[in-house]
């Protein structure tokens, strides 16, 4: 943002309030040498989470550099493997007074139910890392935590992107070695249809973020959370199943119920905190995709919404 406008860009992890840099889109290659692994935020203290072991290589013809990343917590020890541009070392972050807030990443964030719940979640005490596709509703969801004293850091992406995803589950590992608060509202909706005139796209594209894309969340935030003293994590389901003409879209939600609540069940003797919510309907977006025209008089506000799945939260 420069002289109070806006600007279209290519998408891109942005330097914000809190000065976190995360800075994945700059794919440019670089001189390898001189590179180094800065470790300082490993050794903090109140990190519980430690590297056992990192190894590195270059893929330059991808302009890459790929991480093999075993990580050490209380609970066990996880591995992972990590790309991030060449040039752009580990720990290359800038640093921000947020190491004793509670960290938590929130899934389409740009609008609706995610939105509202980073909001109300925005605070003193919290650092929202706030992650969707549209740039322009992340900034203003920044403003709105700026004025409630809060700080939050913008990750547009789609969760479709299994590499940036990496990077950013590294990220957050660098800076703060946890993550202690999940909160999953992102939902892609397409079109209703019979199910024998389901369009392959509509349906390859439903499954990517909604089912695929959770469960791919879940691998990346996972060891994350179990670094945390209080971790916990909250999936928004929907009850559209078994509906006419839902199949592409009720297929894939149910599909990522499932693999939401058996990741609940495999982890529930670790001490994290795995929930879900059915909000009610609320007009949003994702609704008036297949409720046009619907009085939103007649509906849930999404305020009250986040409200409620945050009470689910934390009880």
């Amino acid at each position: 943002r420069a002289n109070g406008k806006r600007h279209q860009h290519k998408p891109q992890l942005r330097l914000t309030k809190a000065q976190l840099c995360l800075n994945i889109g700059n794919t440019r290659k670089q001189p390898a040498a001189g590179r180094r692994l800065q470790e300082k935020h490993h050794n903090n203290p109140k990190s519980r989470a430690r590297l056992a072991h990192i190894s590195q290589h270059s893929t330059m013809a991808q302009d890459l550099t790929e991480y093999q990343v075993a990580l050490q917590t209380p609970r066990g020890q996880f591995h992972w493997t990590a790309l991030r541009p060449i040039g752009m070392a580990l720990g290359q972050i800038q640093s921000g007074t947020v190491m004793d807030k509670n960290i938590t990443l929130v899934t389409g964030a740009s609008r609706g139910l995610g939105y509202a719940t980073a909001l109300e979640l925005g605070g003193p005490d919290r650092h929202i890392v706030a992650l969707a596709r549209t740039i322009g509703g992340l900034e203003e969801l920044d403003d709105a935590i700026g004025e409630k004293g809060g700080s939050a850091t913008l990750v547009p992406i789609d969760i479709t992107d299994e590499k940036a995803l990496q990077n950013i589950g590294l990220s957050i590992h660098e800076r703060w070695g946890r993550l202690d608060t999940f909160v999953h509202c992102a939902a892609h909706a397409v079109p209703l249809s019979p199910v024998t005139h389901l369009a392959e796209k509509d349906m390859d594209r439903a499954w990517a973020v909604n089912a695929r894309g959770t469960q791919r969340l879940i691998t990346m935030f996972d060891p994350l959370l179990r670094s945390s003293d209080n971790g916990r994590a909250i999936y928004t389901n929907d009850t559209v199943r078994g509906r006419p003409f839902y199949g592409s879209y009720a297929s894939s939600k149910a599909a990522a119920e499932v693999f939401w609540d058996a990741w609940a069940l495999e982890i529930s003797a670790l001490g994290l905190i795995v929930r879900s919510f059915s909000p009610e309907p609320m007009p949003t977006a994702l609704r008036a995709r297949f409720y046009p025209g619907e009085d939103a008089s007649q509906l849930a506000t999404v305020k009250s919404q986040a409200q409620a799945l945050i009470e689910t939260l934390i009880s």
